[in-house]
């Protein structure tokens, strides 16, 4: 025997065989469904520190740096080293004593120490005496892929360590 009761979503009247129905269709089941499952926005308290757009961030799980972004991207755009972010930077960032890529090509020719190739980016600097700690310029000289590999193949040294076999 049908009986009639009112829908709690759209509240129309409908008759239902079944035993306390609450709503009338699978419509409004669905969209009040949605409607509860939907969080209510949580109210900004902080800012994105690269667009300075109001975001909401848990406050007790900040990071180290202190710093919130409102996504991926800003944060990586924010670790560039030319994006003035200082805080995110390892230590060694900027440090131009212990650059030793800044040093070298400050001071030489941007070109190949052995064959004068001189396509700039891909230049390498190589450490005369093998010792990556020891920045000193009168133990840096600037190579090109080719003479810096070629170098380390004759000389048995870097990933050339134990011969060609690599054993």
């Amino acid at each position: 025997m049908a009986k009639t009761y009112v829908c709690n979503r759209c509240h129309s009247m409908f008759d239902s065989n079944e035993y306390k129905p609450k709503y009338c269709s699978r419509k409004c089941f669905g969209e009040a469904h949605s409607e509860r499952m939907k969080k209510p926005a949580k109210e900004p308290n902080t800012v994105c520190s690269y667009c300075q757009t109001p975001i909401h961030r848990n406050l007790d799980k900040l990071p180290k740096s202190g710093l919130s972004f409102c996504c991926r991207a800003h944060k990586d755009l924010a670790q560039r080293i030319d994006s003035g972010f200082k805080t995110l930077h390892p230590s060694h960032y900027g440090d131009e004593t212990s650059n030793y890529r800044v040093i070298a090509f400050r001071l030489f020719p941007h070109q190949c120490n052995r064959c004068g190739y001189k396509a700039h980016p891909i230049l390498q600097v190589h450490h005369k005496d093998r010792n990556r700690e020891n920045n000193d310029p009168s133990n840096l000289e600037i190579l090109c892929p080719n003479c810096h590999e070629t170098e380390h193949y004759l000389t048995k040294t870097g990933r050339h360590l134990s011969g060609p076999s690599g054993t």
